[in-house]
């Protein structure tokens, strides 16, 4: 494969797009290599799986900083918890259609939006009242378990 050809690789999706490198000092082929050998690594070792990553479900149980206590999982569950109305910014690459596609990509993003917001932002709250029900309910139970505890230095005595 010639310099060129090195340097210019073709993105394997559905709408793909071939990516130029122009860096010689860049070797696209011994990089791209590295990542997949990275990935399978990741596959094998469980942490990548073959389903799309909406699919996966979230084990929050299993993030580092939850193990910290529960008040961290609840900064984590309101986190996630919080879903993000203003989508991704409207761009398109053609550059001549372009202003058109963005065009009626916001009409059509405008009257999509006037039914989904009002949902999307009831599950926002619905979400953030669950999670400080559950902080509540953890203030309760640390609040019992501190007076087991006095009550049973009180009937060791």
């Amino acid at each position: 494969m010639n310099e060129q050809g090195k340097n210019n690789l073709e993105a394997k999706g559905q709408d793909s797009l071939p990516i130029e490198i122009r860096d010689p000092e860049i070797n696209v082929v011994e990089v791209m290599n590295k990542i997949r050998e990275r990935i399978e690594e990741k596959k094998k070792a469980g942490i990548y799986k073959d389903e799309p990553l909406f699919t996966q479900p979230i084990d929050i149980l299993s993030v580092d900083i939850l193990k910290k206590g529960f008040k961290d999982r609840t900064e984590v569950l309101k986190i996630l918890g919080t879903l993000n109305l203003e989508g991704d910014p409207i761009t398109s690459h053609r550059p001549i259609l372009g202003s058109i596609i963005k065009t009626f990509k916001k009409i059509f993003r405008y009257w999509t939006r006037k039914y989904t917001d009002s949902l999307f932002g009831k599950q926002c709250q619905f979400n953030n009242e669950v999670v400080n029900i559950l902080e509540k309910i953890t203030e309760e139970v640390e609040e019992i378990k501190k007076q087991l505890k006095e009550s049973q230095k009180g009937s060791d005595k």
